[in-house]
């Protein structure tokens, strides 16, 4: 069954404007929400390393060695995918240049052994915060599905898991992420304001 969600109220500077995001379970829904996004399929292949770099974002794992690399064993298109393996109590953390205000990806393999529940997902801004991905004892190479959308541009998100260890490996395809032009939204409408404003005051006949 699928799940959307809308979570999250705030008022902006006591204005009527929401902030909300929507997260989804279902790639098709998802992409007809978000049809312009960018895809990354992670088909071409890279050098294991501790940060890797793709046009418009980095992933970075912070353990003590390399762990993310190129994988060819679980993708769910193509031929090649991106997978990190956990390395005791650490995260993995996607940085994007300029930020975005919609993400998704499909999510192998994650909850196949060492008690893995929940895989985590959280923004800077603090308003994503979801489970990104369930486990215990999955069969190896399954296929979960994350996307979520906010009304706050954000720059990273940071994936963790509650149980980690070693041997647990979590595989990313077919990313899907939406850059946001600067300004966007109630801020381009704020600056429309004070513009018009602006050019009032300078004739001289600003509204009393």
């Amino acid at each position: 069954m699928s799940r959307i969600w809308m979570v999250g109220l705030v008022l902006f500077h006591g204005s009527s404007a929401l902030a909300t995001s929507m997260v989804f379970d279902d790639r098709p829904q998802f992409e007809q929400f978000v049809p312009d996004a960018a895809r990354q399929g992670f088909e071409q292949e890279f050098d294991t390393a501790g940060s890797i770099s793709f046009p418009g974002f980095s992933i970075t794992e912070d353990s003590a060695f390399a762990v993310i690399k190129s994988r060819t064993d679980y993708v769910s298109a193509g031929s090649r995918s991106l997978g990190f393996t956990w390395n005791g109590n650490r995260s993995l953390t996607f940085a994007f240049n300029p930020p975005i205000d919609a993400f998704a990806a499909d999510i192998l393999d994650f909850g196949t052994c060492c008690g893995a529940t929940k895989l985590w997902v959280t923004s800077e801004t603090g308003e994503v915060d979801e489970v990104a991905a369930t486990g215990v004892d999955r069969v190896r190479g399954n296929l979960q599905f994350f996307g979520v959308v906010t009304d706050q541009p954000f720059t990273t998100l940071t994936m963790t898991s509650d149980q980690n260890s070693t041997n647990d490996l979590v595989v990313f395809d077919e990313l899907l992420f939406r850059p946001v032009p600067e300004p966007r939204g109630s801020g381009m409408l704020v600056l429309g304001c004070l513009a018009w404003a602006m050019a009032w005051a300078r004739r001289g006949a600003l509204p009393r």
